[in-house]
């Protein structure tokens, strides 16, 4: 029954009581062989209402899900002017100071869905500037 119905299943999500989990394995192998889509298992004690961290859970969930989908986790809405018309560059810089020198890290994107990115890290041992030295 299941067959038949494999051209419109896009990805399949399964809710698991804790005693079903020894079902896992076979179930895993099927979805992926026969039905060739993404699965998510998920044991439904995660999600109840009595545990307090199901909400954030739930989140992690659905981001798996899309991101076995093939889709960005992340992206940046183009609702204001400056996305629209800009190119934007989203970059971060950290520095730490370590025993032999001091570590810089750069990452960057000017990719909207945060896919496409650069980064650099780099030990700085000598007394130079730090942001001429990542480059």
């Amino acid at each position: 029954m299941l067959l038949s119905y494999k051209k419109n299943v896009d990805i399949v999500l399964l809710l698991m009581k804790p005693n079903e989990i020894k079902f896992y394995p076979q179930l895993k192998e099927f979805i992926t062989s026969k039905l060739n889509v993404p699965s998510q298992f998920v044991k439904k004690t995660n999600l109840s209402s009595s545990n307090k961290n199901s909400l954030s859970i739930a989140a992690k969930v659905i981001l798996q899900m899309n991101a076995k989908m093939g889709h960005s986790l992340w992206c940046i809405a183009n609702s204001h002017s400056i996305w629209r018309d800009e190119v934007v560059a989203v970059c971060g810089i950290a520095s730490s100071n370590a025993k032999k020198g001091e570590c810089l890290a750069l990452t960057g994107s000017i990719s909207r869905d945060l896919t496409n990115y650069f980064s650099e890290c780099k030990l700085i041992q000598k007394k130079e500037e730090n942001c001429a030295a990542l480059f």
